[in-house]
Order: C-alpha cells, then sequence, then structure tokens
C-alpha cells in the first residue's frame, strides 16, 4: 500500500513546510499543563519520536501574541558552557526584545561573569509582559549549561516568563535536573507515554488513505510500541506487516540505535537475535558482565524506552527497534549469538530458528 504522503521530519515544524499534519492524538492533557503559568517550567520527558517537538510546536501555535522565544540543543555544541542560553540571548536581540549592547555583554562576557550578563539580558527581554521560553533537545546541553538555566529558572521565577523544556529520557543528569526543579517548585515534569492502541488507531484513521483492518492496526501497534513519529514513518512507507523497513525509518532507528554504547549495546544485540524475552540472570550469564552492569544497563534502555520488564524477563518495546538493531549487528556477532541461543535452547523451534 502506497501513500500519497510527504511526512516532515521530526524536527521540522509541520506548519511551516506547508505539508501534512497529522493530528494531535492523546496529548490534550499536556498542552493543558504547557498553558499554566505556575510552576514556571514545564519539562517534557520521553524517548524519541514520542511528540516532544511537536508538543512544543502547538503551544507556540496556541501563542497568537508571537510571545514565544524557541532554541533547540544541537550535539555539536554539547561542549559549549551555556550555549542553549546564549542562544536565547541571541534570539531575544532577533525579536527587538533587546538591545545589541545587551546582546553583546552576554556573548562577549568573560566565562566567569557571564551567568550574570545571561540572567540580566533574560530579565530585560522579559520587560514585563508574559514570555515563553522554549528548549528543545535538552539531553544534549553540558552539565554547566543545565545548572545555569536552573539558576535563571530561579532567580527569574518572580517575572512572567515560563519555560518550555524538553529532552530524551534516560542518561541520569536530565533526571536530576528535573527533580532539583521539581522538588523547589520550580517544574512539573512530564512523561510523554506512547499512545494507547486505541490513540493508534485514531492517528491510523488520519494517516492512511483507506480504513485498515483490525489485524493491520494490531500490527501496527506491536510494531511500534505506540510511538507517533514510528507510526506516522512506517504508513508512509506502505508496509505494516512486512519486515521491511522504510529507509526514511531505517535512518531514524539507527540514528537513535547509534547512541547506545558498551554493555547497553552488548544487551540489545542479545535481545535482538533472541526476538524475545530474556530474565536479568540470563543477561548476565550470555553478555558475561557483572550483575551491577547488567542492572544498570537495564535500567538506562528501559528509561530511555527501548526495552520494557514484564514477568519472563526483558524485551523490545518495539518490534521495529529490534528489527533495526538486529540488521546493524556485524554479521559474525550475529552468527555467534545465535549459535550460543541455539545450544542454551530445550525449545525444538527455538533451536532450529537460531
Amino acid at each position: 500500500m502506497g501513500l500519497p504522503r510527504v511526512i516532515p521530519s521530526r524536527k521540522q515544524s509541520f506548519a511551516s513546510v506547508g505539508r501534512f499534519v497529522s493530528p494531535m492524538v492523546g496529548r490534550a492533557d499536556i498542552i493543558w499543563a504547557m498553558s499554566q503559568r505556575r510552576p514556571p517550567a514545564v519539562i517534557l520527558l520521553g524517548e524519541a519520536g514520542i511528540g516532544k517537538t511537536r508538543l512544543l510546536l502547538e503551544a507556540r501555535d496556541l501563542d497568537d501574541r508571537g510571545n514565544t522565544i524557541f532554541v533547540g540543543c544541537h550535539p555539536g555544541a554539547a561542549l559549549l558552557p551555556m550555549d542553549p542560553l546564549l542562544a536565547l540571548v541571541r534570539a531575544l536581540r532577533r525579536s527587538g526584545r533587546i538591545s545589541q549592547a545587551v546582546c553583546d555583554s552576554a556573548v562577549g562576557s568573560a566565562e566567569r561573569d557571564r551567568l550574570w550578563f545571561v540572567r540580566d539580558a533574560i530579565e530585560a527581554g522579559i520587560g514585563g509582559q508574559r514570555l515563553t521560553f522554549q528548549i528543545d533537545d535538552l539531553h544534549f546541553a553540558d552539565t554547566a549549561s543545565l545548572d545555569a538555566l536552573r539558576y535563571c529558572i530561579d532567580r527569574l521565577q518572580d517575572l512572567p516568563a515560563s519555560w518550555h523544556l524538553a529532552a530524551r529520557a534516560g542518561g541520569g543528569k536530565i533526571e536530576r535536573f528535573a527533580s532539583d526543579l521539581e522538588r523547589l517548585g520550580l517544574a512539573t515534569a512530564i512523561t510523554v507515554e506512547p499512545l494507547s492502541a486505541e490513540e493508534m488507531r485514531e492517528l491510523a484513521a488520519s494517516l492512511a488513505p483507506i480504513a485498515l483492518a483490525e489485524p493491520d492496526l494490531s500490527r501496527l501497534v506491536d510494531r511500534t510500541g505506540g510511538n507517533p513519529l514510528y507510526a506516522e514513518l512506517l504508513l508512509s512507507g506502505g508496509d505494516i506487516a512486512g519486515r521491511e523497513i522504510p529507509r526514511n525509518l531505517r535512518t531514524e532507528l539507527r540514528e537513535r540505535l547509534g547512541n547506545l554504547d558498551g554493555p547497553e549495546k552488548v544487551i540489545a544485540g542479545w535481545l535482538a537475535v533472541h526476538r524475545g524475552s530474556l530474565p536479568q540472570g540470563a543477561l548476565a550469564a550470555l553478555t558475561r558482565l557483572s550483575p551491577g552492569q547488567v542492572l544498570a544497563s537495564l535500567a538506562s534502555l528501559t528509561d530511555c524506552g527501548i526495552i520494557l520488564r514484564s514477568a519472563e524477563g526483558y524485551s523490545f518495546r518495539h518490534e521495529l527497534v529490534r528489527d533495526a538493531c538486529y540488521e546493524v549487528l556485524e554479521e559474525s556477532t550475529r552468527a555467534g549469538y545465535h549459535a550460543t541461543l541455539a545450544e542454551r535452547s530445550e525449545d525444538g523451534w527455538q533451536k532450529a530458528g537460531h
């Protein structure tokens, strides 16, 4: 089934490119929370493709007065202290809310004094009017940037400013940042959950040119794990039931898996080859990692929304991510994993499969 849809990448503005806009499904409560002014910050946490950037866009679209300043963090600037805040200062200058002199004072200041100048520039930009600052992909920011952002939110909390922050879950530093702000009463942290089966059906009904049969709808839920971006890209490729992953979706999946390293990558590889659930003890035996390494890696993979825990053990939350992980394994590694799992299996069908 080929669909005449052009789906923008998750970092493109759907409205700005004038293309098909998929409906916002199952997120009304989050949009409402983002519209509140107290506490001053809302932190959206979730896996890649779950809809954080789209939520920021929706909140900007609701701002009919244009009082929203948006910037994104970038991997290339991860080692630049306070880069997202300096980007906010420059955006304030471009919007005419601060003078060039105030901008230059912040950007050109000595590093030891930069935080004070940045805070003063943001305060001047607010200028007593209601203003919303949005920072996307905050997981790329370094620790110094997070500390500076926490300071600015705290020191400027009495001004009519709101903060919308979005980051991928996992990694530790973002969770600590969100926890600290929540503890101080300065933020509401919201985990953007996968869409339910019913919400996925609603999304599919708007994206597919013809109604999907119930088996295809169930397959869509199984394949994507409720991830709306994966559903859009899978439907744009026109193949729900098959094993072939559309090229644009494969790129997204491999980018996500590229962030895995060390023990996490090893555990994901074993789970991809096994294609089912494995308990923690079995993973420790297969990977020859210490129990502590296995436990920490499983927690990280779970926080990132890549795997889930059930009564049977741990498995991939998405069939799509599992298939992509299997594809990127080196052939020799894949063959070795299959051989080991075949030797350990007491099930004849599983053994034959390996």
